[in-house]
Order: structure tokens, then C-alpha cells, then sequence
């Protein structure tokens, strides 16, 4: 059985379905949407059982909050929009060296655009500033999957886990959506007591700084087989497009003759195209691949 899902519904699901047990934020478009999903959700009764789901005063207590769950070794998303991860930023900038046990994901809204926004902060720099996994889902039907993958990660490096999108990916629309699963009750905390570990003093600070980069070298070898990359081969020559995070569902859509688009342009050679994904770190080698076996390339961003 399938059935229809905006983007939003399809996060709201995949944290449902990983088991998350808090889910908190600060309302800004584009992200409000995703908190507010999943309350409905709960309200019906359909998922959510046990989940508590609130708003915080700010972002950064939000985070701080979603943190302490993450020490408890339980799963929490807290959900910000661009301008608010510059909030949250203090506490993310040491979240990264001391982490927790249980999977923290902060997902961003970006709005390029300004549709809902002051300006058009690009956040991906911000994660790559923190030295955290930063995931932006290609497809639609990525975004449920990503979910779980970034409670993954983040559960085993100990380290937040930025999922970044901008304001087309929350409303796309999966018309053929899969039932979704059912899904995982929250765990039960459980402290483990380590101060040497979760107390970051000047004393620990450098080696925590050098584990954090280790640990970051492994996520890029991780990312290089990464399923929510794709590769639309047409030869082995010719032109190329790389595209970054949900620029490949607008190419989809676009009609410029790519493999796999829905409005196909018969008139124009087939062009093989990059999605990345995963973006900090970037799977280097793959990319170079890529880049290796092209005469020409066209990189697509949505930065503003």
C-alpha cells in the first residue's frame, strides 16, 4: 500500500521510525513544518506513543535540552531553522568534542529565497565550522532513509548530526510514498557517568579536538559508498552535472534530459549527473571520479 507524503510528512516519519524520543526546536520556517507533523501525527494516535514533542524559548536551549537526552543514551531531533543555528552555535561548538551515546540530529531549514527568512543564510559552512557530519537528502524519497541513517552516524562516532534543507525539499511531494514502518519505541534512558568524558575542560580539549577529526576521516570513508549519493551514468565521457543536496530534485523535474527525470527533454543529449549528499565531509574520491571522466562540468547550488 502506498500513499502521498510531503517532505516534511516524510521526515516526521523517519525520526518516528528511529525510534527518536524527544523532539524539540524554536518555530522558523521551513522547519516548523516537520515538528508540527509529527504532532499530528501523535495526536492521531498513528505514531509518536511515548515521544514527547515540545517548543523551547530558543534554539539554543533546545539544543541544550536534545543534548541531555542524547547523554540519557536516548535518540533526539531538535529542528531550527537557518538564523537559528547561529543561536544554537555556542552549544553546538562543544557538543561536537564531547557528544553522547544516543543519536542527536539538528535539522536545519535553510531558505534560499528569503521566502520566510531576514536573509539567506547558507548553514552549511556553520556545520563544517563545528566539524559535524552534514547530510542534505537528493530526493524526496531520501528523506525518511536519511533520517535513520543520521541517528546512525551520530550514535556511532557520538557527534551531532547536521540534516540541512532547504524550503522545495520540506514541500516536495512523493506522490507513491511506501507505507512506513513501524515504528521504534523510544529506549529508556540510561545515564553512564563518565565526567572525564562529557565535562570538556582545557585539560581534555586538544585530545578531544584530534578524536573528533579522526573520527571525521572515518565518516568521509563512510560517505565515499554512501546509498544516499547517486550516480546517473550515460558513458563515460562527455558533460557532467554534480549537484549538491536537493538541486538534484529540481533537475529531476527540470526537463534537461538527465537519467531518471521526470519531464524527459527528447531534443537534448542525456547528460550523467553527481548528487551529493553527504557534504561535510565530502566524499572526495568519489567526487574526483567523477570529475576525472568528464570533458565539461556544471556544478548546480542553491545558495541564494
Amino acid at each position: 500500500m502506498t500513499l502521498r507524503q510531503n517532505g516534511s510528512q516524510a521526515l516526521a516519519w523517519g525520526a518516528f521510525e528511529a525510534g527518536v524520543c524527544l523532539v524539540t526546536g524554536y518555530p522558523g520556517s521551513p522547519s516548523t513544518a516537520v515538528v508540527e507533523a509529527m504532532a499530528a501525527l501523535q495526536a492521531q494516535g498513528v505514531a509518536g506513543d511515548g515521544v514527547q514533542i515540545d517548543w523551547a524559548s530558543n534554539e539554543k536551549s533546545a539544543f541544550d535540552t536534545a543534548l541531555g537526552v542524547s547523554l540519557a543514551g536516548q535518540r533526539a531531533l531538535v529542528c531550527m531553522k537557518n538564523v537559528g543555528l547561529n543561536v544554537a552555535l555556542d552549544s553546538l561548538m562543544v557538543a561536537n568534542l564531547a557528544g553522547g551515546p544516543g543519536g542527536l540530529v539538528v535539522l536545519v531549514g535553510d531558505d534560499p529565497g528569503g521566502w520566510g527568512s531576514q536573509n539567506e543564510e547558507d548553514s552549511r559552512p556553520l556545520a563544517a565550522t563545528a566539524e559535524v557530519p552534514l547530510l542534505e537528502p537528493v530526493r524526496v524519497e531520501d528523506l525518511a532513509p536519511a533520517m535513520g541513517q543520521a541517528f546512525l552516524l551520530s550514535e556511532q562516532f557520538q557527534v551531532p548530526v547536521v540534516v540541512r534543507l532547504t524550503l522545495s525539499m520540506f514541500q516536495a511531494t512523493l506522490e507513491n510514498a511506501p507505507r512506513p514502518t513501524p515504528p521504534l519505541p523510544p529506549r529508556p534512558p540510561a545515564f553512564d557517568r563518565q565526567p572525564e568524558r562529557w565535562n570538556v575542560l582545557p585539560i581534555r580539549v586538544v585530545a578531544l579536538h584530534r578524536e573528533l577529526q579522526a573520527n571525521l576521516e572515518k565518516v568521509r570513508t563512510g560517505f565515499e559508498a554512501s546509498p544516499l549519493n547517486r550516480l546517473d551514468q550515460v558513458g563515460s565521457r562527455g558533460k557532467g552535472i554534480v549537484a549538491a543536496g536537493g538541486t538534484y530534485q529540481k533537475l529531476r523535474e527540470s526537463g534537461l534530459g538527465i537519467p531518471g527525470a521526470t519531464e524527459p527533454a527528447p531534443d537534448q543529449s542525456p547528460l550523467s549527473v553527481l548528487a551529493l549528499a553527504t557534504l561535510h565531509p565530502l566524499p572526495e574520491e568519489r567526487l574526483l571520479s567523477f570529475l576525472r571522466e568528464r570533458d565539461e562540468i556544471l556544478v548546480v547550488e542553491e545558495t541564494a
